[in-house]
């Protein structure tokens, strides 16, 4: 390991190696998304139950992951054409039909992921595996 002249040589250093544990790594990846599809179930799927179409399953399984400045971001992608989907059902706004529907409320499943990584270990966990498979000594 490197040495440091100062605390903020340390910082930066630690963020640039988390920062790689999160790109390469599938550790925190798939905590994330498995939490996103957890709570899709519990927070969308689970609210009502459809009258008038059939259910694809789609916004459960539309996830990915892209580098960002800090790390990762991990995004739903569910479209329909130009309509955002997954934040149409996050927000309760942007439905082609009106009128009363259970749909019409929001049902924030991306706030809910955030909320339920927040309040347990599971994703620092994950990190904490990422950063080990990524050669770095742990405790």
């Amino acid at each position: 390991m490197p040495t440091f002249d100062s605390m903020k040589d340390l910082e930066k250093y630690v963020n640039s190696e988390l920062k790689t544990a999160m790109v390469r790594g599938n550790n925190v990846r798939k905590t994330v998304v498995n939490e996103g599809r957890k709570q899709v179930d519990q927070v969308v799927y689970n609210a009502y139950t459809p009258k008038v179409y059939n259910r694809t399953g789609s916004l459960r399984e539309s996830w990915a992951v892209e580098e960002a400045p800090d790390g990762i971001d991990v995004v739903n992608t569910r479209r329909d054409g130009d309509k955002d989907v997954a934040r149409t059902v996050e927000t309760g706004q942007g439905y082609d039909y009106t009128g009363g529907y259970p749909y019409e409320r929001p049902r924030p499943f991306i706030a809910a992921t955030v909320n339920a990584l927040e309040n347990n270990d599971k994703l620092t966990d994950s990190l904490r595996k990422d950063m080990i498979n990524n050669g770095l000594d742990m405790e």
